[in-house]
C-alpha cells in the first residue's frame, strides 16, 4: 500500500484506493493470518523528468496461511475450503513456501478448485503435507498507484503528456507500458482503445519502471506485509536476459551480503556471468556488478571501489541480466531476532496491524483489540537487529484500537501485547 506527497509539501492525506490487502478482520479467513509477519514502510523518490525503477518488497495480505494437508508436484490442499476472491482483483496470485526444506520459494498460483490450490510447479524441493503454504494476490496497478491516482501522478491525454509506468515481462523479453488517460483509466500504450488496464498484476519480486513527466519529484511512502519466511535466504526466479528485480525484505546493506554466490553464475567476464546494475533512488545506475569466477566481486567503470562493499537498500531495484536458462537466485534474508525467536519459542502474543483500521497517510496503525489490554508499537529500523519500544504503550477502550507510528526511513513494525 502507498501514498504519495509532494517532495517538499504536505503529506498527502487520502489512502490510496482499494489497498485493504483483501482482508478485513472480520473475513474468516483472516484467523489463518499468522501474527508474527511485522508490516513494513519506506520512502522512494520519483524523479522530475527520468526514468526510474520502483522497487515493491512490501507483499500483499495473506488469503489463506496454514499447514496443508495433502501435496503434488503442481498442487496443494488445504484442510478448509478456499475464499472465492483468492486470486484477488488481478485473478492472479503468489504461493509461498513459509517452512520445510523449501521454505523460501514463491511460485506462480494457476488456478484453484474446492480446498486444492494449482501452482507452476515443480517446486524446487517438494513440498509436504504438513508444511505451511500462503496464497496471496499479487498487486494490481490500480492497487499500488490507485485508480484514478493521487493528483501527485500526472494524468494527460495521451502517454507523451503524462506520468509512465513500466512492466518488464523477464519470460518474454517484453515491456508494457501504462499511463492514466485523463477521465479514462489506466490505458495501455499502443493499446489505449482496448480499455482501462486497472487490474494488470504486478508479478511478485518485479519492480515498475517509472517516466516522471512532471515537474516536481514525488515522495511516495509504502506499507505493506514482510512475509517472515521459517528460513535464512529466499530464491528468485530469474529467465534468460534481462530481470528487473526487487529483493526481498533483507537486513544486507551490503552487495556481498545480498546474495547467495552458490545461486550465481560466476564466470570469468560480465558478459559470461550474472550481472547487474543497481537503479538508485535518483534514477541513476551502478557499475555493472558480477561475480567473477577467481576474483570474487567485482565491477566494470567502477574504480577502485571493492564491488561487494557497494552499499544497497530496499528502495533501490536490480537490472539483473542471467546468462543462463530460467533458474533461481538466492537472497540473504537472515533476520538474527527472528531466528532467536524460533529457536527459543515466541512467547510474545503479537496482534496483527489491520488496514482496514489503519490510516496509512496519517501514520496511523490500527487493530482489534481488548478492551483494558496493554499494546506496545514496536519498530526495527533496517539494519538493526532488535525490536524497541516506539512510544508508550497504548490502553485499549474498546474493540478499536489506533497508534500514531511515524518512524523514519525504513524498517518494520509490530504490535505485541503488554
Amino acid at each position: 500500500m502507498i501514498y504519495l506527497r509532494p517532495l517538499m509539501g504536505s503529506l498527502h492525506r487520502r489512502t490510496i484506493q482499494a489497498l485493504l490487502f483483501g482482508l478485513a478482520i472480520s473475513c474468516p479467513m483472516a484467523e489463518a493470518q499468522t501474527l508474527t509477519d511485522p508490516f513494513g514502510y519506506m520512502t522512494f523518490q520519483f524523479v522530475a523528468g527520468k526514468k526510474g525503477a520502483m522497487a515493491i518488497p512490501m507483499a500483499n495480505y495473506y488469503k489463506i496461511l496454514s499447514p496443508i494437508t495433502a501435496a503434488g508436484v503442481d498442487y496443494v490442499e488445504y484442510g478448509v475450503d478456499l475464499p472465492l476472491d483468492l486470486l484477488g482483483t488481478a485473478g492472479n496470485a503468489c504461493l509461498d513456501i513459509r517452512t520445510g526444506p523449501g521454505a523460501g520459494e514463491s511460485l506462480r498460483v494457476t488456478g484453484f478448485s474446492g480446498r486444492r490450490v494449482n501452482f507452476e510447479g515443480p517446486a524446487r524441493v517438494p513440498i509436504d503435507g504438513g508444511i505451511e503454504v500462503g496464497i496471496r494476490p499479487n498487486w494490481t496497478i490500480g492497487e499500488l498507484i490507485g485508480s484514478p491516482p493521487p493528483p501527485e501522478i500526472q494524468q494527460g491525454t495521451s502517454a507523451a503528456t503524462a506520468d509512465v509506468i513500466g512492466l518488464q515481462n523477464p519470460a518474454t523479453q517484453t515491456i508494457r507500458e501504462f499511463f492514466y488517460m485523463t477521465g479514462a483509466g489506466w490505458r495501455e500504450i499502443g493499446h489505449e482503445m482496448e480499455g482501462d488496464r486497472s487490474a494488470i498484476a504486478i508479478p511478485y519480486r518485479s519492480s515498475l519502471q517509472f517516466l516522471r513527466r512532471g515537474g516536481t519529484n514525488i515522495d511516495i511512502v509504502l506499507h505493506g506485509l514482510v512475509p517472515m519466511f521459517y528460513a535464512n535466504t529466499h530464491w528468485v526466479r530469474v529467465w534468460p536476459g534481462r530481470n528487473l528485480l526487487t529483493t526481498p525484505f533483507s537486513p544486507a546493506t551490503k552487495v556481498s551480503d545480498l546474495f547467495i554466490t552458490s545461486s550465481l553464475i560466476s564466470g570469468g567476464s560480465a558478459p559470461r556471468s550474472d550481472c547487474f546494475r543497481i537503479v538508485y533512488a535518483d534514477a541513476t545506475r551502478s557499475p555493472i556488478l558480477y561475480h567473477h569466477q577467481q576474483n570474487g566481486w567485482t565491477s566494470i567503470g567502477g574504480g577502485a571501489d571493492v564491488a561487494g562493499e557497494t552499499p544497497i537498500n530496499l528502495t533501490e531495484a536490480l537490472d539483473f541480466q542471467h546468462v543462463g536458462p530460467v533458474g533461481y537466485v538466492q537472497f540473504n534474508t537472515a533476520f538474527p531476532q527472528m531466528a532467536a525467536a524460533r529457536s527459543a519459542g515466541v512467547v510474545e502474543e503479537v496482534i496483527s496491524v489491520d488496514p482496514a483500521l489503519s490510516d496509512f497517510p496519517a501514520r496511523k496503525l490500527g487493530w482489534v483489540s481488548r478492551p483494558g489490554t496493554s499494546y506496545q508499537v514496536q519498530i526495527q529500523p533496517l539494519g538493526t537487529t532488535l525490536w524497541t519500544d516506539y512510544g508508550t504503550p497504548v490502553v485499549a477502550s474498546g474493540e478499536v484500537c489506533q497508534k500514531v507510528c511515524r518512524p523514519e526511513g525504513m524498517g518494520i513494525y509490530r504490535i505485541v501485547v503488554r
